[in-house]
């Protein structure tokens, strides 16, 4: 259950936004705007399927940003040689092309 100060801001919030014309911007308007430029920062195996979906979503026509830059851990020893190995995200950005810091 909300208390009053969560309602009042609330209120507050959506009275604002529909008064002023300039908050919503009509999505065509927003289209012809340059990209948002998002850096991704992350290392772990889980990371790869979130910078694959981001990298389609960039793709999409109407999309509103572009992934710049890739940025990981540098490569770690691993295994019994201790062999230099990326993170799995480093890997996935090798294996595919994209910009990597």
């Amino acid at each position: 259950m909300l208390s009053s100060p969560q309602i009042f801001r609330r209120s507050c919030c959506l009275s604002a936004a529909a008064s002023s014309p300039s908050s919503v911007a009509p999505l065509s308007q927003a289209l012809t705007t340059q990209k948002k430029r998002l850096i991704f920062l992350a290392s772990p195996q889980v990371s790869t399927c979130v910078l694959d979906a981001l990298f389609n979503a960039s793709f999409a026509p109407d999309s509103l940003f572009e992934v710049a830059a890739i940025v990981t851990q540098p490569p770690s020893g691993r295994e019994r040689g201790r062999k230099l190995m990326p993170s799995p995200v480093a890997q996935y950005a090798l294996d595919n092309g994209h910009p990597l810091i």
